[in-house]
């Protein structure tokens, strides 16, 4: 291999000048302006060939460091292969990361008992429930529903959430207008909870909310009916309560009151809901033949003697003067977290003050979960009968302590 005075080879030489006529070459066309159409070779014009460049006679004095044989290595080693990046997967078509879930039949509605009681007091229980049901397929929460889509999945006949039929569903709608929803442009506008609370004219939430299951909803009215109903006992005490603190008593009076529900409506709501009754007797004073003709004089046919057999409350044997209390009940229906309704609350009481409206009513009797806390409430107020749990249970009934008023 010949070389140069300088040490450069003769092929390095060559190669330099190909690279330079090669670039004075691209350089050439890159000046040609682009034509709009296409052109042939016969009427581009004839360009005269460029002048050879001169000859690279000496190399950069960094390229190799003054040393032949490591530019000879960097010059002809095979540039290194290109960096490639793992692309990810593609997601599937017709796939959108935050989708919502579809609704399950098999999952349970957060309910307050006072919307339900309202619901029954004011004969909206039909619209009411067909509102529960929009609110939960409503997955998006974006707050309303196509009534085409309502219709084919309500009203279809092998549809799983089948709830009446179209007529009946046009009715439905027609009913609960301007109270849940509003309807425009083929869509049904569902109304907030507290906008429906407002409407129902209910002043304030009690009690715990609970879990209704969705299948409740698509069966009969009666049986809708019959869980409103329940709701109230089931929110009355939460399923986490200890055991020594059970359901307190209540009359049939104070639930027609508070249900608008008849005592015989009461009792076949009882059975199709599987609501629990259990008998409350007090146990009074020790017998006595002027004691009990005192009590039955004040008490009528209630009062009846109890025989200690056990001697569970004094010495075994010793007969007592007692009386049935109303029965306290126990919901079928889980509770949960209370969540906004403190929130609703606060809400609902700036919005108006009323003084009745769906307020609960407060027995007379007061009744106590233990005897200490009868005492504070009988020594504040000594005309009034209290009543306090003497033990957890006692078979099929329990029984209760009994402070009288002074006379």
């Amino acid at each position: 291999m010949t070389t140069s005075p300088d040490g450069i080879s003769a092929a390095l030489l060559a190669a330099n000048q190909q690279l330079l006529a090669r670039r004075q070459e691209l350089r050439a066309r890159a000046s040609i302006p682009e034509a709009r159409h296409s052109v042939t070779s016969k009427q581009l014009p004839e360009c005269s060939p460029a002048p050879a460049p001169a000859p690279l006679t000496t190399l950069p004095p960094h390229l190799g460091w003054h040393s032949p044989a490591v530019t000879n290595t960097l010059r002809h080693s095979p540039p290194p292969p290109p960096a490639f990046r793992k692309l990810a997967t593609p997601p599937p078509p017709n796939s959108f990361r935050n989708a919502p879930p579809p609704p399950d039949l098999n999952g349970h509605l957060k309910l307050y008992p006072t919307l339900a009681l309202a619901l029954l007091q004011q004969n909206h229980e039909s619209a009411g429930r067909l509102w529960l049901l929009c609110r939960y397929l409503d997955t998006q929460g974006v707050g309303h529903l196509s009534v085409k889509q309502l219709r084919d999945q309500l009203t279809a006949k092998n549809s799983p959430w089948r709830l009446c039929g179209p007529r009946q569903l046009r009715n439905l709608i027609q009913a609960g207008e301007g109270l849940f929803w509003h309807r425009n442009n083929g869509r049904l506008w569902l109304r907030s909870l507290q906008k429906v609370l407002d409407n129902l004219n209910v002043s304030r939430l009690s009690g715990h909310p609970i879990l209704l299951p969705i299948k409740t909803l698509l069966e009969g009215i009666g049986t809708v009916r019959a869980h409103f109903y329940a709701s109230f006992h089931s929110g009355r005490l939460p399923d986490t309560a200890p055991a020594s603190k059970q359901p307190k008593p209540i009359a049939r009076e104070t639930l027609t009151s508070l249900t608008g529900c008849s005592p015989s409506s009461q009792r076949r709501y009882e059975t199709i809901a599987a609501v629990k009754a259990k008998m409350q007797i007090a146990l009074g004073p020790q017998w006595s033949e002027m004691g009990a003709e005192e009590w039955g004089w004040e008490r009528g046919t209630a009062v009846f003697n109890f025989i200690d057999h056990k001697g569970q409350h004094g010495p075994a044997g010793q007969t007592y003067l007692a009386w049935q209390l109303p029965n306290s009940y126990q919901g079928p229906h889980a509770t949960c977290a209370r969540g906004r309704q403190k929130q609703l609350n606060r809400h609902l009481r700036d919005l108006r003050i009323k003084g009745a409206g769906n307020e609960q009513i407060e027995p007379q009797l007061l009744y106590h979960h233990h005897g200490a806390q009868a005492v504070r409430a009988y020594n504040q107020a000594p005309d009034q009968t209290c009543y306090w749990a003497q033990r957890q249970s006692v078979g099929r009934y329990r029984i209760w302590g009994v402070l009288l008023p002074t006379h």
